[in-house]
């Protein structure tokens, strides 16, 4: 039995949450989210994301 893999995607313009980021663990995958979403924002209003935790089984 293969462990659980999740990953992370980005919500927002322009990615709309179609690309899924493959981290490995739970752990993991919340820690790039985390570091994904407290980093500064130094982009277009636009353009802002936020990553959300996706389970790979849920992704494809």
């Amino acid at each position: 039995m293969t462990p659980d893999r999740w990953g992370y995607k980005l919500l927002g313009f322009p990615e709309f949450g179609t690309d899924f980021h493959l981290v490995g663990s739970l752990l993991d995958a919340t820690k790039a989210v985390v570091d994904h979403n407290s980093a500064p924002i130094v982009e277009a209003a636009e353009n802002i994301t936020i990553a959300v935790v996706v389970h790979e089984d849920d992704f494809l």
